[in-house]
């Protein structure tokens, strides 16, 4: 299936997982050709930098992407073909907390499963939900890829809340 001339959000994409979607991108050149890829983070401070490195990588490989940035998430997803969230409500920051507080109880637990998966879904569950207001608005027919955590009950709470095309991805 040719899926060229694509617009593909990264809601997020100041996260680790932005290059390896481009890099993965790249991977299916041929089949994206001449699509868009808008980077949408709340950091613009990192923007500028991860867009100059997505075109980077796609001029390494011949891949005929664009890049566009910005902090607005209705501009990002407007018109978007394919939604990627890799966001994390709280940053690293918050990860810790989720980490460090179950340990500290000696409590197993990370920020997808335990205590600290259920905070974790306590942040990400109502701005996700968010986000799928905006998406029923602005693309309603975009897929909708999820590499955030906890990717079940994330994908749980849209599932009930929504009838989008939500995809949960855990690697």
């Amino acid at each position: 299936m040719k899926l060229t001339d694509r617009k593909i959000c990264i809601l997020g994409a100041g996260t680790p997982f932005m290059l390896s979607l481009i890099y993965a991108a790249t991977e299916n050149k041929e089949d994206l050709k001449g699509s868009e890829f808008c980077l949408m983070d709340l950091n613009p401070e990192t923007l500028p930098t991860l867009a100059k490195l997505g075109e980077e990588l796609a001029e390494r490989v011949n891949a005929d992407f664009k890049f566009s940035f910005t902090t607005d998430a209705k501009e990002a997803l407007e018109g978007s073909d394919f939604i990627l969230p890799s966001y994390r409500v709280g940053g690293r920051e918050h990860m810790l907390y989720d980490i460090k507080i179950p340990t500290k109880h000696g409590i197993a637990g990370d920020e997808t499963t335990g205590p600290g998966g259920t905070f974790m879904a306590q942040c990400t569950i109502p701005t996700t939900l968010e986000y799928c207001e905006m998406i029923k608005d602005l693309c309603p027919d975009a897929w909708i890829i999820s590499y955030i955590n906890p990717a079940s009950l994330v994908a749980d709470a849209v599932w009930k809340k929504t009838n989008l095309r939500y995809i949960p991805v855990c690697d």
